[in-house]
């Protein structure tokens, strides 16, 4: 089933994968920054669709839990230690190519940005500014789980 939504430049088709929709989702969150993991984790796991299976405070250890609980959603910093969050989650990808990958970019995300485009070549499926609030990310999760997007055809 399409829905359409009109943007600036015409219609744009909202394609989403129905099958997905009402399913809990198993997440996988991974950040330097402890205080930041323990306050993401308390706020999923207040929604009643998000489960966080595992956390990770650096890249081997992204993709280690990655490898081990083959989550639906990975949530990683594009700064994580040892190794960054691009090369994290191509490794995640290799290992399991139906985990969705959304960064999160300590700094201000520009409209065209280096970063933002070398995760999305690489298969991430959404960026987001750290200072994101945990209704958005969940949101974000929600949507990249769905594989909501808008296709790049106009009517």
């Amino acid at each position: 089933m399409a829905i359409f939504c009109k943007i600036e430049d015409g219609f744009k088709e909202i394609v989403k994968d129905w099958s997905k929709v009402g399913k809990i989702i198993r997440v996988v969150i991974a950040n330097s920054d402890h205080s930041f993991v323990d306050k993401l984790v308390t706020s999923l796991q207040s929604q009643l669709n998000i489960q966080v299976v595992g956390t990770a405070f650096d890249g081997p250890g992204a993709t280690e839990i990655c490898a081990d609980t083959l989550p639906d959603v990975a949530l990683l910093s594009l700064h994580l230690p040892g190794v960054d969050g691009i090369k994290a989650a191509k490794s995640i990808l290799d290992t399991n190519a139906q985990t969705e990958i959304l960064i999160v970019a300590s700094h201000q995300i520009n409209s065209v940005d280096e970063y933002a485009l070398q995760a999305l070549k690489m298969g991430a499926k959404g960026y987001l500014p750290l200072s994101a609030s945990p209704g958005v990310v969940a949101q974000a999760i929600q949507q990249v789980f769905e594989r909501v997007w808008l296709s790049a055809f106009n009517l």
